[in-house]
């Protein structure tokens, strides 16, 4: 009965790619694809260049350079209520985690401040924490960091001093889960980085409430080494 059920959902609703909407064919261990080979050549993957260059004191990993058509997915996925793309863009995370061999006991996405929350209507870190929890089969702790102050976006600020400042005490750790958390490890998880200042800020957080943070995790992040410049 399974097996039947199964064949009907994938007749009534096929894989289909989240960046060109073409049909994917079927593959016989029955897992879901949301990226068409076509498309996945065309992602801007960092390769061998996944460790953050920029100075963070946790280990920050980056999938993807942040480039089209990446750029397109993430502003889809954080904007325009794409959800498909957290799955999509989950499986390459897990590709990316299982490379640096991090053991971690839970994924814990970075938070937004309720009213952006409200007005978004989801957390797209949420989503791709989800997704990426869900593949590694393991625990989602969404509600762990608070983000008690909005702060003013990090492009409005050019150096590393500045954007330090602006994330300085935002965030919170919600004590209802120390019990359960102290001394375990966690992934902390984002759709997009610059400085990495917002997440150190928050890893900082879990660290001083006994919460060991194993590494920052992000979808993209960066420019390719020739494009960044002197």
């Amino acid at each position: 009965m399974a097996g039947l059920r199964g064949k009907l959902e994938r007749l009534l609703y096929p894989q289909v790619c989240s960046f060109c909407d073409g049909l994917i064919p079927e593959k016989g261990d029955g897992a879901r694809r949301y990226v068409c080979r076509a498309c996945e050549s065309d992602l801007p993957f960092r390769h061998n260049d996944e460790i953050y260059p920029e100075h963070t004191p946790f280990l920050l990993l980056l999938s993807f350079y942040y480039e089209e058509p990446l750029q397109l997915a993430l502003r889809q996925l954080k904007f325009h209520g794409r959800t498909d793309f957290a799955p999509a863009l989950a499986r390459y995370l897990c590709q990316t985690y299982r490379r640096h061999r991090l053991l971690c006991d839970a994924i814990v996405p970075m938070p937004l401040h309720y009213k952006r929350l409200k007005q978004r209507g989801y957390n797209q870190a949420g989503l791709l924490a989800a997704a990426m929890a869900e593949l590694m089969d393991l625990p989602l702790v969404e509600d762990l960091l608070l983000r008690e102050r909005a702060s003013a976006r990090q492009s409005e600020y050019r150096s590393r001093e500045e954007k330090m400042a602006n994330v300085q005490g935002i965030f919170c750790v919600d004590e209802g889960y120390l019990a359960a958390l102290s001394g375990r490890r966690v992934l902390l998880l984002d759709d997009i980085v610059t400085s990495g200042a917002t997440m150190s800020a928050a890893g900082v957080c879990l660290e001083e409430v006994g919460i060991e943070v194993v590494g920052l995790a992000c979808a993209g992040g960066g420019l390719r080494t020739d494009e960044r410049g002197s």
